[in-house]
């Protein structure tokens, strides 16, 4: 989909990927659908994979207690 933006629910289901040891790219096919052309072009340089690590980045984040910054208001140190 060109120009989705990841939003809280791609958090989540990253942050559930994680937990079920995928990978990025099977996360990325989890938020965009396995046969879409970012899951199946898996290309170093798009877009798409810079987006899905930085979105794997915040998950780990949050799934070592970063949530609790959140929860009082902080601004994350990640």
């Amino acid at each position: 989909m060109p120009g989705r933006g990841l939003g809280d629910g791609d958090l989540l289901t990253a942050v559930e990927g994680l937990a079920a040891r995928r990978s990025v790219r099977q996360i990325a096919g989890d938020i965009h659908g396995a046969d879409a052309d970012a899951v199946v072009d898996w290309d170093p340089d798009r877009d798409v994979r810079a987006q899905m690590r930085r979105l794997v980045k915040r998950a780990r984040f949050l799934m070592k207690g970063g949530s609790l910054e959140f929860a009082a208001g902080q601004r994350p140190h990640m």
